[in-house]
């Protein structure tokens, strides 16, 4: 009777163990996917085919792009073409770019024509590819254009002078609790010389880089209260952004 009893208790404690260790193992293996939608309204209708528009990722603050006023730079993107003849007739080169932009973004997301890609950096911050000519080193424009991130299409939606992203955060950037984001667009074929290329002139963004906790449930608005960007009210003219972590 007592080897009885003995056997019963060890199964029963055997079945004990076995019924948490499931359980555990089904707890710890629920991770959240967050998603990020970001809500961008404009002054005017949003339009792909006139504009590019950009969302902008760097896990420091100081994400730098142009003032919104005239006059307005032709304004590249790492990987994306550009005029070579047009950048060498009106600026000195790549280099200030890298300088003063790219080397403050880690990732960008760009929604163009037939396009909804992100472009990422490998790292903090985009680094200008060199090349040697007679001895001196200098940005390579040659090797400025590359494919965006494989696997990776945000999605998109266009609703009058509304234009909604949404995206799961860890394909941006993996185990991260805080980011800072910027918002920009791009007026394309704005005369001649641009023509049948990616870039364009600036026109405009926000007042400053967004800081943006990652937790489910996050709500928060931007109003662009500063604007001064063109004044017939383009599909470029940010009026406001709103993120949220779902």
């Amino acid at each position: 009777m007592q080897l009885k009893n003995a056997c019963k208790l060890a199964i029963y404690a055997l079945a004990i163990a076995i019924f948490n260790t499931g359980c555990a193992r089904t707890f710890t293996s629920r991770t959240a996917v967050l998603t990020m939608k970001v809500t961008l309204t404009f002054e005017g209708p949003v339009d792909i085919n006139q504009f590019n528009y950009l969302l902008i990722f760097s896990q420091k603050l100081g994400i730098t792009l142009p003032p919104n006023t005239a006059p307005f730079p032709y304004f590249p993107t790492p990987g994306r073409s550009f005029s070579t003849d047009y950048l060498s007739i009106n600026y000195p080169g790549l280099s200030q770019y890298y300088i003063n932009y790219y080397s403050t973004w880690s990732d960008y997301m760009i929604f163009a024509p037939n396009t909804r890609a992100v472009y990422k950096s490998g790292g903090t911050a985009f680094i200008a590819p060199t090349e040697n000519i007679n001895g001196t080193e200098v940005v390579a424009t040659q090797n400025f254009s590359f494919s965006p991130t494989s696997g990776f299409s945000p999605a998109m939606e266009i609703n009058g002078n509304t234009l909604t992203i949404t995206f799961q955060i860890q394909q941006l950037k993996p185990d991260i609790a805080f980011i800072y984001m910027q918002v920009a667009t791009v007026e394309r074929d704005v005369n001649i010389n641009m023509i049948n290329f990616d870039a364009g002139e600036f026109r405009d963004r926000l007042p400053a880089p967004i800081g943006i906790s990652i937790e489910q449930n996050n709500d928060q608005t931007i109003p662009d209260s500063v604007n001064t960007a063109l004044s017939n009210k383009k599909g470029s003219d940010i009026r406001s952004c709103r993120i949220q972590i779902l």
